[in-house]
């Protein structure tokens, strides 16, 4: 797998964490 798209999916990932239970939340 490239290394490009390995350091923007961790990204996406921590943003999930964080918009995910705010939604489940609410």
């Amino acid at each position: 797998m490239c290394r490009r798209l390995a350091v923007p999916a961790a990204v996406l990932l921590e943003k999930l964490e964080h918009w995910l239970p705010e939604k489940i939340t609410r």
